[in-house]
């Protein structure tokens, strides 16, 4: 008898959410989408605040995902590239949605909501601002992170060796096939999770 949070049984139902608000408009990969809900359902997080709404298409398969918690999700249209109508069009009822610039509010948001995990699903970020948001985490006790996109070479060293947090897990960019070969395409964009260390 297949658990309903096996491999397969939670794929199709990640499969269906994606094609409900098309790839176009969830960042996730496939794969990266089940490891993430797969993660998030052994994490379970009361608070969850996301950075990076985008169209809402992570927000609704983490909130489908998981009906119990209390979701929070901050954007600025990715430097306008989004409407502020589109931010966030396809998330459920019940999710909280901020239209602000994430570093300049970021400090207000974490003491209002004390979030206990943090999802990044931001497009671009620099060493120094991840560093800067790890530190920010850290100061306020956020216990868990989860990061879209953590194959970046010019921050990996530091996600592997930072004094704040852990990386416990880290899914690589992955493809279908090798380079030399034609139809190549990624299956994987990358994901990792991190607990706060103890002794910091």
């Amino acid at each position: 008898m297949k658990s309903e949070n096996d491999f397969k049984t939670i794929e199709k139902r990640v499969q269906n959410i994606i094609n409900q608000v098309s790839d176009r408009y969830i960042s996730n990969k496939l794969m990266d989408a089940v490891i993430l809900i797969i993660w998030l359902k052994r994490i379970n997080p009361k608070i969850l605040l996301e950075l990076g709404t985008g169209h809402g298409g992570s927000g609704k398969l983490i909130m489908s995902e998981l009906p119990n918690i209390e979701f929070h999700t901050i954007d600025n249209g990715h430097g306008k590239h989004i409407s502020e109508e589109a931010v966030g069009e396809f998330l459920p009822d019940g999710a909280h949605k901020y239209y602000n610039n994430i570093y300049e509010d970021l400090d207000k948001l974490l003491k209002k909501i004390k979030p206990d995990t943090i999802y990044i699903d931001l497009p671009n970020q620099s060493q120094g601002q991840i560093d800067w948001l790890f530190k920010s985490f850290h100061l306020y006790n956020v216990e868990w992170i989860v990061l879209h996109n953590s194959h970046k070479k010019h921050y990996r060293a530091y996600l592997e060796n930072n004094k704040y947090y852990e990386e416990l897990y880290y899914l690589p960019k992955l493809y279908n096939k090798p380079k030399s070969e034609k139809g190549r395409k990624t299956i994987s964009i990358g994901l990792s999770v991190f607990r706060i260390k103890d002794e910091y």
